[in-house]
């Protein structure tokens, strides 16, 4: 390198902005200052844009040696499996080494002397590959903390992700993660004294013992067998390994083991193999028979948590809904010995049965089981309130939320933000942006979908980072709860609503929205603009931008382009059909495509590859238990297939049908902490007149 390449090379704005930051300009540091509200930083989004330039060079160092005829976003979806079960295994481990005396609530957990707790957090830096699962959950914060809380790791799910000492740990130079040896050795004892008890009743295995190290190859991840255990009892069943040529691996869709021995739980059940929908119909089974104070139903924190909501449930009404649904679900006959989806679909002919109860079901079918591969201590960890096993048990498909993230980071990385001459200036424009998107998303307005820019979407991801903040800012709002940030938005529907949000932007605060001149965006902005030509622009203001770093003018892409990592091609005849009509609507050329078409999307939505598809996140045969629009992300209330209302909020589904509101009302109470409340009913029950869950828009 030329000593002028190396001086331009060390003075780049990203190295500037590092190197002179203040502690406190990371949430880390506020954490401990006790702030109550804070906005993401121009130095954060800094450093997450160095982030995602080291989770690019993971990838590419896992895929680079791979032969041109092997899949490698095969592996790399293999790669990410083994990650997830790391992340399970350190997140066990780090509640195992906690305190004992912590109050479990949705709340800050303070010492007496009012420092908050997040020991042994601060003290750790994670393995990149366990870094990356735990910045792609936090970017589904209301899952996030459901898992969470439904785990007693709340303090885990409040401690701010630590971009300070990350960003210290990767190189200006190559983007490589350089950790210290002290920062192995600490994760390494940690994970160790953990493994260590559940070996206590389960022989440790390759993979466990793996599962100890700081950094894993793919061929190590390869040539692992893992043992599957039954989610009910916990006894082993038989070994896998990640994929095979067969294609019945943990990893693939396909997967298939015949169990050594039938524990009784299989000899119940009548289960004679063990595949992807076997497991999760065990899975089923075992919380629907736990006791109501163990572990509560997923989804149920999600949908009823004061915290998540204030003011709209009284406080430990989680416990209620959850022991209802159970006593509901029990009460069939057919509750056992069925496959979940047979299961859903009879629950659906039943009038009297609320849909919540669906709605808490249906994410069995999403689930991706990967902590059935890990031993679990019977020996229960109690939290003072609830009983559960050593082992988080977490049910969100962490694989698919990864390799939905990575188009973003594989965008993001294209542009080369961090590496702009013009950094400061472009993230100081974006924060201003985003603040402004922020008050948009957070208006107290029914059916409103707000769709970001990518600069926008990028100050957005950063202040999801920051669990706490995020959850303090949205419910101080107008719009009084958490604004979920869900990453399966149907095709059509972000295009429509990226034109309404367009033209919210521009009337509230007088400027355009994107400055993209793609024929996407370029359409977009006339949809609301009268007596203009087509680029409604000057032919200097033309050239000005085509020929800055903001946007490439050959590929047609650029930092205040829509975001569209997290749009899915809704499965059958309905989803071809809005396509169909959104081509028409842009009047596309033939053989052209949108601007958000890339071969990442492509790759990933061949359903065959992976146990659940990551882009739509549903079998094609289930389609019919969703809307429309089930996946989308939203502002206070949602407009898409299923939930809406200030429970709901900007999660998974919004309101396509009539129904709006009758799902659960105000006075959830009548479930009762023992469960004798029922999920149907007038106002007095589950059915009341607070809006928060639920349409007539559910079925296909």
């Amino acid at each position: 390198m030329s000593s002028a390449n190396s001086k331009r090379h060390k003075t780049l704005p990203f190295r500037v902005i590092l190197s002179n930051a203040d502690k406190n300009e990371y949430s880390s540091f506020a954490w401990i200052l006790r702030e109550r509200s804070r906005m993401p930083t121009l130095t954060e989004t800094t450093a997450h844009l160095l982030l995602l330039r080291a989770f690019g060079k993971l990838y590419e160092s896992i895929t680079k040696n791979i032969p041109s005829e092997i899949d490698k976003n095969k592996l790399w979806q293999v790669y990410v499996t083994n990650a997830v079960r790391r992340f399970i295994l350190f997140i066990s481990a780090y509640r195992d080494s906690r305190p004992l005396d912590l109050k479990q609530k949705l709340e800050v957990y303070e010492f007496e002397d009012g420092v908050r707790y997040f020991c042994p957090l601060e003290k750790l830096l994670l393995p990149l590959d366990i870094l990356m699962v735990w910045h792609s959950f936090l970017l589904n914060p209301k899952s996030f903390l459901d898992e969470c809380a439904r785990n007693s790791v709340l303090d885990f799910a409040y401690f701010p992700f630590p971009l300070q000492r990350i960003s210290d740990a990767i190189s200006k130079d190559t983007f490589e993660y350089l950790p210290r040896d002290s920062d192995i050795q600490t994760f390494t004892e940690i994970t160790s004294n953990f493994m260590n008890k559940l070996d206590a009743t389960h022989e440790r295995s390759a993979a466990q013992s793996l599962s100890l190290k700081y950094d894993v190859t793919l061929r190590e991840i390869l040539d692992m067998s893992l043992t599957v255990y039954c989610p009910m009892c916990h006894s082993p069943l038989n070994r896998t390994p990640y994929t095979n040529i067969e294609g019945t691996g943990f990893s693939d869709k396909n997967f298939t083991i015949t169990p050594e021995v039938r524990c009784p739980c299989l000899k119940e059940l009548d289960v004679h193999i063990i595949n992807h929908d076997t497991l999760r119909s065990l899975q089923m089974y075992s919380d629907v028979a736990s006791s109501d104070h163990d572990l509560i139903l997923p989804n149920v924190y999600k949908y009823f948590s004061n915290e998540l909501h204030p003011g709209m449930f009284d406080e430990g009404k989680e416990y209620g809904v959850s022991a209802a649904c159970k006593h509901l679900i029990k009460s069939l006959d057919s509750w056992k010995g069925t496959s979940v989806i047979e299961f859903i679909k009879k629950l659906w002919s039943v009038p009297k049965f609320s849909r919540i109860i669906k709605n808490i079901l249906r994410h069995y079918l999403q689930m991706n089981l990967i902590h059935n591969s890990i031993p679990a201590n019977l020996n229960t960890y109690s939290d003072g309130v609830s009983n559960m096993t050593t082992l988080v048990m977490i049910t969100e498909d962490l694989v698919g939320c990864i390799l939905r993230q990575q188009r973003f980071i594989e965008k993001m990385n294209k542009i080369n933000l961090l590496e702009s001459p013009m950094l400061g200036n472009s993230l100081m424009e974006s924060s201003v942006r985003y603040d402004r998107f922020f008050q948009l998303m957070t208006m107290n307005k029914k059916n409103q979908i707000v769709v970001p820019t990518l600069d926008i979407d990028m100050f957005w991801h950063t202040h999801m980072l920051s669990t706490f903040y995020y959850l303090e800012k949205c419910t101080s709002s107008k719009a009084k709860m958490i604004i979920d940030h869900n990453d399966k938005i149907e095709e059509s529907r972000l295009s429509s609503n990226f034109e309404k949000t367009a033209k919210l932007y521009s009337d509230k605060f007088k400027e355009p929205y994107s400055i993209c001149f793609c024929w996407y965006c370029v359409a977009t902005r006339e949809k609301f603009k009268k007596k203009k030509k087509v680029f409604g622009k000057k032919k200097d203001e033309v050239k000005l931008y085509s020929t800055s770093w903001l946007f490439n003018w050959d590929n047609e892409t650029g930092i205040t382009h829509i975001s569209t990592h997290n749009y899915i091609e809704w499965p059958g005849n309905r989803g071809s059909k809005n396509r169909e009509l959104l081509f028409d609507a842009y009047h596309q050329k033939p053989n052209e495509q949108y601007p958000w078409k890339d071969d990442t999307h492509q790759r990933a939505s061949y359903d065959g590859m992976f146990v659940i598809s990551p882009i739509a996140p549903i079998n094609q045969q289930n389609t019919e238990l969703w809307g429309p629009g089930a996946c989308i992300s939203s502002g206070p209330e949602g407009n898409g297939g299923g939930c809406s209302g200030a429970a709901c909020g900007s999660s998974e589904c919004g309101n396509n049908g009539p129904g709006r509101g009758v799902l659960c009302g105000s006075a959830v109470s009548a479930c009762g902490v023992d469960g004798s409340g029922s999920l149907s009913g007038g106002a007095s029950a589950m059915n009341g007149n607070i809006p928060s869950c639920g349409s007539d828009g559910w079925m296909g």
